[in-house]
């Protein structure tokens, strides 16, 4: 059930681990070249990764995260799972990314609706570039 990563991800950052890592079991890595320290300078000390979905159906993909073992990211993930509107939805498959996005605007570190380039988040994707579609998060 995808909710579990949820509970699985605050368990894992509340350990010792200072980086934790979530790839889902169809998640498929295409680059091994590149280690994981590549993508975790592209985050520029911040706190979250996570790639933009390809579909227009959720603006965020929770296939794959990278998370810092931050108050950031522990609030992130414990409003997630225990927020109002999330435990309505725990039954729910995929509903996590909804819930995730949600959080994000309110947060302040989404817009309410793509303004970048074709729709984008937060940068114009490069077709070419794995990076090009990494959401970084906090902004700040």
């Amino acid at each position: 059930h995808t909710w579990y990563k949820v509970l699985m991800l605050r368990r894992a950052l509340a350990g010792k681990h200072g980086i934790v890592v979530w790839i889902d079991a169809d998640a498929l890595v295409v680059d091994e070249e590149k280690p994981l320290e590549f993508f975790l300078c592209q985050a520029e000390g911040r706190d979250l990764m996570i790639q933009e979905d390809l579909s227009a159906e959720c603006r965020l993909n929770c296939g794959v995260m990278i998370f810092r073992r931050t108050f950031w990211c522990q609030t992130l993930l414990r409003l997630l799972w225990e927020g109002n509107l999330s435990r309505r939805h725990h039954c729910k498959a995929y509903y996590e990314q909804s819930a995730l996005v949600r959080l994000l605007v309110e947060a302040g570190e989404l817009e309410p609706r793509p303004q970048g380039p074709q729709g984008r988040l937060q940068h114009a994707a490069d077709p070419v570039d794995p990076v090009s579609r990494l959401c970084i998060f906090p902004l700040r």
